[in-house]
């Protein structure tokens, strides 16, 4: 019986339920729409849902008056790097930022989650090329995650015209998701899910078939959290 993940209810077919398009297609659906949520916020908005009224500087200027004490989270300044400072004093709107009147905050708390938000999004890849041994489990490429949520998702081909059972697996944090395809003439397999954790791990994309084969695709990864 498939069961839901906590977060964004997306279903997990049971290890003997058949595969179907529709399930994958809501659930990408669902993923889609809440990244795109993610996408339209700035990170300002996204960090005072966190800790109070933050300002953001993408130049030398700063946009609006800020406060003396406030937040400003800085990216792309020419001299000041990226990350969370607090203003030293009450600044007025377009104000010149330096290290003369705002200060880091260092070590973690709000700064290092700033940063962790700024990577909401993120996307790697890794192409699939692999020569594929009949009847064993081969690796075909792997990918190296930080910590948090990921959406990883693995896409084979056989890229030949062949009918035959193969199977696309995801391996990570010990555990297995295993989808079976039953290709005709060729075809694609497409395997998903999403993996948290609070260490760097790495998610392999593995293949079984029936005959040697290449097998072709891509295995990706999107950050969910902060």
């Amino acid at each position: 019986m498939a069961t839901y993940t906590s977060n964004l209810d997306l279903k997990k077919p049971a290890q003997s339920d058949k595969i179907r398009i529709a399930d994958i297609n809501n659930n990408m659906d669902t993923i889609d729409s809440t990244i795109g949520a993610i996408g339209t916020r700035s990170v300002t908005e996204q960090l005072t849902d966190i800790e109070g009224s933050i300002a953001i500087v993408s130049t030398g200027n700063v946009h609006v008056a800020i406060s003396a004490g406030q937040y400003v989270y800085i990216k792309g300044h020419d001299t000041l790097s990226d990350g969370l400072y607090t203003a030293d004093s009450a600044l007025a709107a377009n104000a010149t930022l330096s290290s003369s009147n705002v200060t880091a905050v260092s070590g973690g708390g709000l700064n290092s989650l700033s940063n962790h938000i700024a990577n909401i999004g993120s996307y790697l890849y890794e192409n699939i090329n692999k020569s594929v041994s009949a009847n064993t489990w081969t690796t075909t490429k792997s990918i190296s995650l930080t910590a948090g949520t990921w959406l990883v998702i693995s896409y084979m081909d056989l890229n030949v015209s062949v009918s035959g059972i193969y199977n696309n697996r995801l391996s990570a944090l010990s555990t297995n998701q295993v989808v079976r395809n039953v290709g005709t003439n060729g075809g694609g397999c497409v395997n998903a899910r999403v993996y948290t954790s609070n260490a760097s791990f790495t998610v392999d994309a593995d293949a079984y078939v029936e005959s040697n084969v290449t097998v072709r695709g891509i295995l990706q990864a999107i950050r969910l959290n902060a």
